[in-house]
């Protein structure tokens, strides 16, 4: 009796401990640089990236929006990865364990792809005067 006791204990702790994904404990705090083209390196640091699991955790899963990154580096504090491929402009981060946790900063990395011009510095008043002009050059 006191043998199948502690064997139905030890099942009991055992799979308290394996179910246990620490739901928060991942966390981001910066993503640097916060801008770049994709390829960039790209650094993220928090807490729980190694450690967010009972026992030791597989590598944690990283995105950009929704494209997979190549993990560079790993600690339970850094992470170093390389910026997918993706279009102009902001995208939030992912890391997730395969437990189920997760932590995202929203817009936190920029893409700039070469040869796609910035178009945030335009005013819709700059727009109408440059629409204007146009129009009164092909009435010419």
């Amino acid at each position: 009796m006191m043998k199948s006791l502690i064997i139905v204990a030890s099942l009991f702790i055992a799979t308290a401990v394996f179910a246990q994904a620490a739901p928060g404990c991942l966390t981001i705090i910066s993503v640097t640089p916060s801008a770049g083209p994709p390829g960039t390196p790209v650094v993220i640091t928090g807490s729980g990236f190694a450690f967010c699991c009972a026992f030791e955790c597989p590598l944690a899963d990283v995105t950009f929006d929704d494209a997979a990154t190549q993990v560079v580096s790993w600690t339970d504090v850094r992470l170093v990865v390389i910026a997918p491929g993706h279009g102009h402009g902001p995208a939030s981060v992912t890391v997730r364990q395969v437990g189920g946790a997760a932590a995202t900063a929203a817009n936190a990395f920029t893409f700039v792809v070469p040869g796609v011009p910035a178009l945030g510095a335009i005013t819709a008043g700059m727009a109408i005067v440059s629409l204007v002009a146009v129009a009164l050059m092909r009435l010419r």
